[in-house]
């Protein structure tokens, strides 16, 4: 149920770095050298990969909700047939709850290239947290229809954006990475209009923050998550609550199961559950409240461009 009063984000501390340790003398430092055994046994691909399943074995979920795929489509351009017609891809998340029972607002992605990066070859794109907002109205200023005025041209139209993809996602963070992970519950069976976008039935993508620099977009403690890095993982997810934002979007993978174990299992079964029942086509319309005639829902349901 859309949400019907504000909640204002949690202010919250960070510990990023560690408290000073007692100073050494020099004889004291080279001491502790020379007891230090050298290494010289190289890393094999058997220790390197019980690492890598070590490091999903940690992995939590900080964040859950609802996932919706939009695009729009270019001026003037009342139906679309091929990605020639498209403008934008949206990614709209909306949480429901952190794992400390926080609740964080909306957030509105827009996506460059204007598609999903391939997940099977390591696609990487940026994207940009464009919209901000605990109230899901908020967000039709950029995906309802609207109209706008030139001095050459007259006035110009844009339709409203076209749903193409609904479903669940977890922000699940591990000791090296952040994932947005998520699975489809609409459409059941993805259609020529999800594989031009390359949105996959499910998926895994590392999301990375790029650290604003001169942009006073973040407060004092998150500025400081990012010490003297350009990049830091989407962690604490209070860093995509900020309007303005870059993120690198790299693709993982498909097997859910295969990479987050446990996790990857409880989200497939999101998708049994969802394909059990008849899911209507006012659901998403009525949850986003959002008129169908100007976001015909052709796209989600068939897979065909409208």
């Amino acid at each position: 149920m859309p949400r019907k009063t504000a909640k204002e984000p949690v202010e919250r501390t960070y510990s990023t770095r560690s408290k000073s340790a007692p100073k050494e003398s020099l004889s004291e430092i080279k001491k502790k050298k020379s007891t230090i055994p050298k290494q010289t046994k190289k890393t094999t691909k058997t220790e390197s990969k019980t690492t890598h399943e070590h490091e999903h074995e940690e992995a939590e979920v900080v964040e859950r909700g609802n996932i919706y795929f939009f695009y729009r489509k270019k001026v003037e351009h009342k139906s679309s047939e091929s990605m020639d017609d498209v403008q934008k891809l949206y990614i709209l998340l909306w949480p429901k709850m952190d794992q400390d029972k926080h609740t964080h607002p909306l957030r509105l992605l827009m996506i460059s290239k204007k598609k999903m990066p391939e997940i099977s070859k390591h696609g990487k794109y940026w994207a940009l947290i464009e919209k901000v907002s605990f109230f899901v109205d908020d967000m039709h200023n950029q995906l309802d229809p609207y109209h706008y005025a030139t001095k050459t041209l007259g006035e110009r139209h844009f339709e409203g954006a076209v749903p193409v993809g609904e479903g669940k996602y977890d922000l699940i963070n591990s000791k090296r990475h952040t994932h947005l992970a998520y699975v489809l519950h609409v459409p059941h069976e993805i259609g020529p209009v999800q594989k031009s976008f390359n949105i996959e039935p499910e998926g895994s993508y590392i999301l990375s923050v790029k650290n604003p620099l001169e942009k006073g977009i973040y407060p004092k403690e998150l500025k400081e998550v990012f010490e003297d890095r350009k990049w830091n993982k989407a962690y604490p997810i209070s860093l995509l609550d900020y309007e303005g934002i870059e993120l690198l979007i790299i693709g993982a993978s498909k097997d859910l199961i295969g990479e987050l174990k446990e996790i990857g299992s409880e989200m497939e079964d999101l998708i049994t559950k969802a394909h059990s029942h008849k899911l209507s086509d006012e659901k998403l319309f009525n949850d986003l409240h959002m008129k169908k005639k100007e976001h015909p829902p052709e796209p989600l349901f068939t897979g065909k461009w409208k």
